[in-house]
C-alpha cells in the first residue's frame, strides 16, 4: 500500500484519491481481511488532501457552496440569492439587533436560521435517498461510512457559517448564543414547562477555542443525560448521574407514544417504484416527460395505463392494489394517494414528525403501519438525526466519523495554536450539535405539555421576495403531505 500511495497505478502514475480515502477511513470491523497500518493511514490522508487541493486549484472542478451575510438595508428577516452553484443567504441586521433577548435568539434559530425545518426536523442530517440512484452508485465507498451527498454537505456548511456569523453579531451587542442556551435550561424549562434539574455551563468568552472545545463536549453529555433521566423517572436526580452513560443517540426515548413514522419492512420495494429515478414507470414511450420519478410524473401530467407497454401494467396494478395509486373517476388518469404522499415524505426526509404533520394524514399513516410499509418510532431523534449526531460527536458507529468529542478528549493532534481556525470550527460544530439537541428537547416538552411556542408574531416580514420566488417554483415539485 505504501508503494501504491507513492507511485500510483501503471496507467496514471498517481494513486486514486478515492482509494486513498478508503484507506484512511478503513472500517475497524473489516480488520480480519486487511487492516491498514498507521503509516498507511497517515500517508493516505496526505495523498487525498494533496489530490483534492490539486483538483480544485485555479478554480478547477465544479464549485458549490453557501454564503451568509447580515445586511443593514434588508428589511425581511431572511432572503436568498443564487450565483451559479452558490447560494447566499442574507439576514436582516435591523431585525437581529432589534431583538437580542434570549427568547428571540432561540426563536431565530428555529424560524429564521437553518437548524430545523418547518416540519420540526433537523436540517443537516444526510438522507438515504437525497442523491439520485446513479450518483449514489458512483465512487468508492467504505463499509460503515456515513454518506453525505452534495445537498447535506451544503446544509452543514451553511449551518456553520450561520452560527459563526450570528454569534459574532450577538457578541457585538453584548450577548452570545451560549447565553441564550444557558437561559433555556436554567430559566425557560422551569418557568414554561415546570421542569427542574437541567443545568448547563458553557465556556467563557475569554477561553481559547481549544479550551472551549474541551469544555462543551461534557456539557452536551450533561444535557443528554439529564433528558434521559427525566424521560425515565419524570425528574432529574443528580445522584443518578454517575451511573448514566452516554449512549448512542438512537437509544434516547421520546415521552410521546408515537413520535415519528419511519420506513417499515415493506417500504423500500414499493417506494422505489414510486420515487426512484431509475424506475421505468418514470419514462413513457413517445412522451417528452422531465419528471424525476413516477410519483412526480402522475402529479404533474395526465398519465394513463395506455401510455405504457403491457409489460408495465402489472407494476401499476400492484401500486393500485396497495392504494398508493388510484384512477380519477372522470378521466381514468393515474393519481397518487394520500398514502403515497406520506411515503414520499419518509423517502425524502427519513421520517415524519407526527405532531407537526397534518392530522388528515393520520389515518393513512395508521394504514401504512398496519401494512408494514411504515413503522412508528418512539425515539427523541429520528433515525437520520441520531446517525448525524453520532457521526459528528463520537466514533462509535461510523468508520469516517468526525468524532469531535473524542478528538478533543483524547488529544488526537498536537497543539500548535490553541486559537487555530480548525479549533474554532470544531467548537462551532459542537455548539450546533448543542443547539440541535436543545431544540429537539424543547419540541419534546412542548408536545408533552402543550406549552411553549410563539403566541404573538411580530408584524415584520419573515421572507424576502427571492425566497418567495424560489418557493413558488418548487411548489409543484414537492408534496408536503
Amino acid at each position: 500500500m505504501i508503494v501504491y500511495l507513492d507511485e500510483g497505478d501503471c496507467r496514471s502514475g498517481k494513486p486514486n484519491p478515492n482509494y486513498a480515502k478508503a484507506l484512511f477511513n478503513w472500517p475497524g470491523n473489516a480488520g480480519r481481511l486487511y487492516s491498514p497500518s498507521r503509516d498507511v493511514r497517515v500517508k493516505a490522508r496526505r495523498v487525498y488532501d494533496a489530490s483534492t487541493e490539486e483538483m480544485f486549484k485555479d478554480g478547477g472542478g465544479i464549485c458549490y457552496g453557501s454564503g451568509v451575510v447580515i445586511c443593514s438595508d434588508q428589511v425581511a428577516c431572511k432572503d436568498i440569492s443564487r450565483n451559479d452553484f452558490t447560494l447566499e443567504y442574507s439576514f436582516s441586521e435591523r431585525w437581529l439587533e432589534k431583538y437580542t433577548d434570549s427568547a428571540t435568539v432561540m426563536n431565530n434559530l428555529i424560524y429564521i436560521f437553518d437548524f430545523v425545518d418547518s416540519a420540526g426536523m433537523m436540517t443537516m442530517p444526510a438522507h438515504a435517498h437525497e442523491e439520485s440512484d446513479l450518483l449514489a452508485a458512483i465512487g468508492i465507498h467504505v463499509q460503515g461510512e456515513y454518506r453525505m451527498g452534495i445537498g447535506s454537505q451544503m446544509k452543514e456548511s451553511l449551518s456553520l457559517l450561520e452560527v459563526m456569523a450570528y454569534n459574532d453579531f450577538l457578541k457585538r451587542h453584548a450577548t452570545r448564543l451560549e447565553d441564550a442556551l444557558e437561559w433555556v435550561y436554567r430559566e425557560y424549562f422551569p418557568t414554561e414547562y415546570g421542569i427542574e434539574g437541567f443545568s448547563l455551563s458553557l465556556p467563557a468568552e475569554s477561553a481559547t477555542w481549544l479550551d472551549k472545545c474541551k469544555c462543551i463536549g461534557p456539557e452536551i453529555e450533561r444535557v443528554v443525560k439529564s433528558y434521559s433521566l427525566y424521560s425515565e423517572y419524570g425528574s432529574i436526580d443528580g445522584d443518578y448521574f454517575p451511573y448514566e452513560d452516554l449512549k448512542a443517540f438512537s437509544t434516547y426515548k421520546s415521552m410521546m407514544p408515537k413520535k415519528y413514522a419511519i420506513a417499515g419492512s415493506r417500504f423500500e420495494p414499493l417506494a422505489r417504484q414510486l420515487f426512484s429515478d431509475q424506475c421505468l414507470l418514470s419514462y413513457r414511450p413517445n412522451h417528452d416527460d422531465d419528471a424525476r420519478c413516477f410519483y412526480d410524473l402522475i402529479r404533474s401530467s395526465e398519465v394513463f395505463d395506455s401510455d405504457y407497454p403491457e409489460i408495465y401494467l402489472g407494476a401499476i396494478e400492484e401500486l393500485i392494489g396497495k392504494n398508493l395509486v388510484c384512477r380519477a373517476e372522470d378521466s381514468g388518469a393515474l393519481l397518487p394517494t394520500m398514502r403515497a404522499a406520506c411515503m414520499k415524505r419518509v423517502w425524502d426526509d427519513g421520517a415524519i414528525y407526527l405532531n407537526r404533520f397534518g392530522m388528515k394524514s393520520n389515518e393513512a399513516i395508521d394504514e401504512l403501519v398496519s401494512d408494514d410499509i411504515l413503522a412508528y418510532s418512539r425515539c427523541l431523534f429520528s433515525p437520520d438525526e441520531a446517525d448525524y449526531l453520532n457521526y459528528m460527536y463520537n466514533n462509535a458507529l461510523f468508520s469516517n466519523s468526525r468524532g469531535l468529542r473524542n478528538k478533543h478528549d483524547h488529544a488526537n493532534a498536537p497543539v500548535d495554536d490553541p486559537n487555530a481556525d480548525e479549533a474554532k470550527e470544531d467548537y462551532y460544530r459542537l455548539l450546533i450539535l448543542l443547539i440541535e439537541i436543545t431544540l429537539k428537547i424543547n419540541f419534546e416538552f412542548s408536545d408533552l405539555t402543550g406549552q411553549g411556542g410563539i403566541e404573538d408574531f411580530v408584524d415584520w416580514p419573515l421572507y424576502g421576495e427571492n425566497i418567495r420566488k424560489q418557493a413558488k417554483s418548487l411548489s409543484a415539485k414537492r408534496d408536503d403531505g
